[in-house]
């Protein structure tokens, strides 16, 4: 179409001898071409730029030049004085006068050569240099059916031509038309063994350049270049044989060599405006030069104004410089040279968009739907103008009409739906989505936004229906299967759910996620044991996981694996030091810090807990640290030091937080000073729990009774704890550790109350509530010391260690077992793994002079005694 409308406008006549209006060019990176235009001389210019096309129009006004008669490096300079009066659109009378020096050197150049390189005409250069293969494979095609290809030129021509239709075959992607284009070629050319004259060597040459065409078109860029290596030098100034070189330096990634060999066919055929674009378009695309792209570009569309592609491009480079000038001025010339051509004003309206100037965009739309209202593009680019604008019932509208024109229906539906999420239509956005799945159920992108709408409106079971749909087409994808899981879960669907992960994980073996999310999952659902071997199994997909390990020293803290916990979070905390970067998905070191911190303190290392807090504070004060992590060391260093003043540290700690992170402290805080003796600090926290709050609520009454007890007042203390008994029992599924703890506490009261029986059947329903209650076991070796069985004492304190050994009244339990049973030097070495957790404890001490006493060690229980005395000393200090 753009073809016939130039030829329409721009119907010339003219008298001349000169057939090459083009001056010999110097070379690409040499030049520094400008793109100045003077609008009152455009119409000439674009008339200057169509002379060749004069032959073609008016062939017997302009003779045929003789091949003979033809220089070798002919160096032209012309002048050219002209007079244009338009009398209508479609002629033209000029008087041209134009007088040329030319220096010609001896040689002269073959027919062959002149053939080589004029076999295209100017209406076919014209198709290539404005990218119209259909036009060109057409035009091509009609040349070649009526030659009738008799005389040695005629038979080179055409050879020349069919060597410029395998090119377009291969530009167009139309692989078919180039192999039936190369059996015949090859059936016709002339044999390897039966060349003779250099016309023999031309046109086999020119049928491996149809052969190497087609090699690229199915693919075989290799053996394309091995083809083009077998044509004779005599072709190797074609412009056949140069650009085929391009060609295939292109398809092979060799952007310098392509460069290299476009620039060779430009200084061959100056009319070859397609060889510059294609340097443009390496140097833009693969190179990165920009600047050598705008150079070659600009002088492609000073050979072919009507180049849309290169003036695209140049647009490109100057928008990503940001002249927006630049680039409005050259879309503007577009307009000027093709004011009907939808194209040039929708051009126009992107670079407006751009810079937000919405109304002039939408006139220049306005413009290119007026020209071409066939085109879905332009409609859908107004619809977003006029969305920017707020205008959404217009927009739908235009969208409605681009989902109508559109080959591409799934995306047009995709963007209609998306205004229809704009304007709050969610049932319509919802249907587009649904239909543009009906045309490409592949499309990922609709079926993303419409899954994200459906969460969005709380609609799981359309989206487990989209689910179900894709799993039945492609049952063997993993995501699907854990997305469905996923939805699942939403829906209250967990056996169902699992089942899908568990899917998941098998359909993608090699993939931690399944095994991530269903540990997820189970945490949950409070099952850290099965949550562990989930992260267990993407460990061993991903051993180097720093969030994998943090999740799973999550699981053995929560599930009381105090030895398996340190250990993960001790690794974690390595492989950050190795490699510091870590992915934003995954924990921080400081978290890991605070992990670990907050697990010695649970397994009883308070010391080594404050030293933990200590150095996380120090690295990260005023980059992480919080006042919770103050209130944690003080909370460590307090049952590390368990003085007075530590313990008035803690409560002051506690009343410096925001309200919202006392109350989510408080019970901690309760629960340190109680493990301190500290049972008067206690109750005052306890106090400042609200009455409301207190109602079922199995910590208050476990920490309540725990306070009555160390204050003395047993009979209190058990008419505390007894009425929680029943829910303590029946919040095992939901909290088995706490609900444990209230029955070993029962437990314990009635030890003090000398109801020994009855201590032992409340310490063995704590352990059948939570197995893991090594305070239970303390409690049964209690018993058993008060009992006299002593051998029960040393079992049941061991039982405690093993579930956590840094448990120090286990240890003094144990070692008075062992005491009592004789076994002296045993009972000393557990006495001393309590002083050494406990520091501050004055019975573990006292519990270790009886040992040294008793195996006369003399010298060690001086130094004991000393020890004793001055925490004594230091207690009625700090009590004063």
């Amino acid at each position: 179409m753009q073809n016939t409308k130039m030829l329409k406008i721009h119907m010339l006549e003219t008298r001349t001898k000169d057939t090459n209006m083009t001056n010999e060019r110097n070379q690409l990176n040499q030049q520094s071409p400008s793109m100045s235009v003077d609008y009152r001389n455009r119409g000439l210019a674009l008339s200057l730029s169509l002379l060749s096309l004069v032959s073609l129009l008016s062939p017997g006004l302009m003779p045929a030049a003789r091949a003979d008669e033809m220089p070798v490096e002919t160096k032209v300079e012309t002048k050219v004085e002209t007079k244009v009066e338009t009398k209508s659109d479609s002629k033209v009378d000029s008087n041209k006068t134009t007088v040329v020096k030319t220096i010609k050197k001896d040689a002269r150049v073959s027919p062959s050569d002149a053939i080589a390189n004029s076999a295209l005409d100017a209406i076919s250069i014209h198709l290539i240099n404005t990218g119209d293969w259909k036009g060109l494979i057409e035009r091509l095609n009609k040349q070649l059916g009526t030659e009738s290809a008799k005389s040695e030129a005629e038979q080179l021509k055409r050879s020349y031509r069919q060597g410029w239709l395998a090119f377009a075959y291969m530009f167009n992607a139309k692989p078919e038309q180039s192999q039936a284009l190369n059996d015949q070629v090859d059936r016709e050319r002339v044999a390897l063994a039966d060349i003779k004259t250099d016309q023999d060597r031309r046109l086999y040459g020119n049928a491996m350049v149809v052969k190497a065409f087609n090699q690229i078109a199915q693919g075989k860029n290799d053996a394309a270049e091995a083809s083009l290596l077998t044509v004779p030098e005599l072709n190797h100034n074609d412009a056949l044989y140069n650009f085929a070189f391009a060609a295939v330096c292109g398809k092979k990634g060799q952007a310098t060599r392509a460069i290299d060999y476009s620039a060779k066919t430009a200084e061959v055929d100056p009319r070859f405006a397609w060889a510059y674009r294609t340097i443009g378009f390496l140097r833009m695309r693969w190179l990165k030069d920009n600047v050598g792209a705008e150079q070659a570009l600009t002088e492609s569309l000073k050979i072919e104004p009507l180049g849309s592609e290169c003036r695209d491009m140049l647009i490109d480079i100057k928008l990503a410089r940001n002249d927006f000038d630049g680039a409005i001025q050259l879309a503007k010339e577009g307009i000027v040279l093709d004011s009907k051509n939808g194209a040039s004003h929708f051009r126009l309206a992107q670079i407006y968009i751009q810079q937000w100037r919405l109304n002039e965009a939408l006139e220049q739309l306005n413009l290119a739907i007026a020209d071409d209202a066939s085109n879905a593009k332009f409609f859908r680019n107004r619809a977003s103008v006029k969305k920017l604008k707020g205008d959404l019932e217009s927009a739908i509208a235009d969208q409605q009409v681009a989902v109508h024109l559109g080959k591409d229906k799934a995306f047009e539906l995709t963007e209609l739906a998306n205004m229809n999420v704009a304007a709050g239509n969610t049932n319509k956005a919802v249907e587009n989505f649904k239909q543009a799945l009906v045309v490409d159920p592949e499309n990922q992108q609709a079926r993303e936004r419409l899954f994200k709408l459906l969460l969005q409106e709380r609609r799981y079971d359309d989206v487990a229906s989209q689910y179900e749909e894709q799993i039945t087409r492609d049952p063997k994808k993993a995501e699907l299967h854990l997305g469905y899981a996923n939805v699942l879960l939403m829906l209250n669907q967990s056996d169902k759910a699992i089942a899908e992960f568990k899917e998941a994980a098998n359909l993608a073996q090699s993939d931690p996620t399944a095994h991530r999310s269903l540990g997820a999952f189970y945490i949950t659902r409070k099952e850290y044991a099965k949550a562990a071997a989930e992260y267990t199994r993407a460990l061993n997909l991903v051993p180097g996981s720093v969030k994998d390990l943090v999740a799973l020293g999550f699981c053995y803290a929560e599930n009381d694996d105090y030895l398996k916990a340190e250990a993960a979070f001790v690794t974690a905390l390595a492989l950050q030091q190795l490699a510091p970067g870590a992915s934003a998905d995954e924990p921080s070191r400081l978290d890991v810090m605070r992990s670990l911190a907050c697990l010695l303190y649970d397994e009883g290392r308070f010391a080594d807990a404050a030293t933990q807090f200590e150095n996380l504070i120090a690295a990260y004060r005023d980059k992480g640290a919080t006042k919770d992590d103050e209130l944690l060391l003080a909370k460590s260093k307090m049952l590390r030091d368990l003085n007075s003043a530590s313990a008035e540290v803690l409560t002051k700690a506690l009343e410096g937080l925001p309200e919202d992170r006392r109350l989510a402290f408080r019970y901690g805080v309760i629960e340190a000073l109680l493990d301190a003796g500290k049972s008067a600090q206690a109750r005052e926290q306890l106090d400042k729990i609200s009455v409301d709050e207190r109602k079922d609520n199995l910590s208050y009454a476990l920490y309540n009774a725990t306070c009555l007890r160390l204050s003395g007042n047993l009979n209190g203390a058990l008419e505390a704890v007894s009425p929680v008994v029943p829910l303590a029992e029946a919040s095992k599924a939901d909290s088995p550790a706490i609900a444990a703890r209230v029955l070993c506490e029962k437990g314990r009261i009635e030890l003090a109350l000398g109801k020994l029986d009855e201590a032992h059947a409340s310490a063995k329903s704590a352990l059948s509530l939570y197995e893991k209650c090594y305070p239970a076991y303390l409690c049964l070796a209690q018993v058993a010391l008060a009992k006299g069985d002593n051998a029960a004492a040393i079992e049941a304190g061991r039982r405690s260690l093993e579930l956590n050994p840094y448990y120090a009244p286990g240890y003094l339990a144990q070692g008075e077992g062992q005491l009592k049973s004789g076994n002296a030097k045993e009972a000393i070495e557990s006495f001393k793994k309590a002083a050494e957790l406990y520091p501050g404890w004055i019975e573990a001490h006292k519990a270790l002079l009886a040992g040294y006493q008793k195996l006369s060690l003399t010298q060690e229980a001086q130094k004991e005694a000393a020890q004793i005395a001055q925490l004594e000393n230091l207690a009625r200090t700090n009590r004063q």
